[in-house]
């Protein structure tokens, strides 16, 4: 991947590859002990990856746009992991530690990646998705009878899921 100089091997954001063991060291701020935490406080996530930005000088490169490509890349990473597996295989690719780690890896660049494209584009990612979710339980109601007291049935004449 291409860094906010355009040279291989860099990384726009927090990302894993070429990153020093004991970042404290050299004075990053990609440690946050807060990110730890049970449940992840995306507010305090994306300000670390401003703040992670800002001591690289990369805020210019940092374009909704660039960050939009650079997340298709990493999403086309993660999807590279099991791109020859049989679906079955790819349910239990997870039970090899390191293939475990790669996706997690993965997944986290993708995550970060995400989350800058939402805080340069000022997208509130918790109601997104709550709004998201809302729209998508009209849209696409359950084919079973629900298993919660006092919940609507399903209309069988729904459609599948297209993921807009």
């Amino acid at each position: 991947m291409r860094g906010a100089s355009g040279q291989a091997g860099q990384r726009v954001g927090l990302q894993h590859a070429g990153r020093p063991k004991s970042p404290a060291r050299h004075g990053s701020t990609l440690v946050n002990p807060e990110l730890k935490a049970p449940a992840m406080d995306i507010a305090a996530l994306q300000a670390t990856l401003r703040q992670f930005a800002a001591d690289r000088d990369w805020q210019p490169f940092q374009t909704p746009k660039n960050l939009a490509m650079a997340l298709m890349v990493e999403t086309a990473e993660l999807a590279e992991i099991f791109q020859w597996l049989t679906p079955e295989q790819s349910q239990t690719a997870h039970l090899d530690p390191a293939v475990k780690t790669h996706i997690g890896e993965e997944i986290a660049d993708v995550l970060v990646y995400l989350l800058q494209v939402a805080d340069h584009t000022q997208c509130d990612v918790a109601s997104a998705v709550a709004d998201k979710l809302v729209k998508n339980a009209l849209k696409y109601p359950p084919l079973r009878a629900p298993t919660t007291p006092g919940a609507a049935l399903p209309d069988p004449a729904a459609g599948k899921p297209d993921g807009d």
